[in-house]
């Protein structure tokens, strides 16, 4: 599992947890999204969401209470079940994913939302997407960022490899370093070295297939 997974909790469990918070909202859509946070061997790191943006918990679960998982990858092609301009979002999103040969899904409220059915999407709700970067070129990401301006709500893209994660916006906005998130905390890297990991990550992709 990696972080932005979504994860389904085993009912058994969710009983068990002491924070009547946590225990309250798992029982309510026994659903959390992985995080980028080592955990403890046997446990993968959670986050819970509440009712609110302010009602994010984060937790662990053991893997063995994990019932189901689904990447966002899975959501890609999801038909929303209502209208919002964060799900026309995706739409545009879709497309230009597709013209640049992303590997890509939806996540944050708008996977969520995807994924259990439970109405988490609200009215100031951006379309959260992840990008599993590969063996592509700068000027495909540039093309991709420039294509989601056309898009009716904001879209907020993290590009991914090997579990670490940059903010699309950083990566095609010609600055000299970003931000690194990764599984340790965050961390500043030059831009030529970021695109130097996502070679990286493609060759050792390719040489396991």
């Amino acid at each position: 599992m990696r972080s932005h997974d979504l994860v389904r909790l085993a009912p058994a469990w969710i009983a068990e947890i002491a924070d009547p918070r946590i225990r309250a909202e798992l029982t309510r859509t026994p659903w959390a999204v992985v995080r980028r946070v080592a955990a403890p061997e046997g446990y993968t790191a959670i986050g819970v969401r509440g009712t609110s943006r302010s009602e994010r918990w984060p937790w662990i679960a053991p893997n063995d209470a994990i019932l189901a998982c689904i990447e966002p990858e899975a959501l890609a092609s999801t038909t929303p079940k209502r209208a919002h301009l964060a799900f026309d979002a995706l739409v545009v999103a879709r497309a230009a994913a597709e013209r640049a040969d992303l590997a890509w899904g939806p996540c944050g409220s708008v996977g969520f939302e995807l994924a259990t059915g439970v109405a988490v999407v609200h009215a100031r709700s951006d379309c959260d997407l992840l990008v599993r970067i590969g063996r592509c070129s700068r000027a495909q990401v540039q093309a991709f960022a420039h294509a989601l301006g056309a898009a009716p709500a904001r879209i907020d893209v993290q590009v991914e490899h090997d579990d670490i994660g940059y903010a699309l916006d950083e990566l095609v906005s010609g600055t000299d370093r970003l931000v690194a998130k990764t599984p340790h905390g965050p961390q500043l890297i030059s831009l030529a070295e970021c695109w130097r990991r996502f070679r990286e990550s493609a060759d050792r992709l390719e040489t396991t297939r």
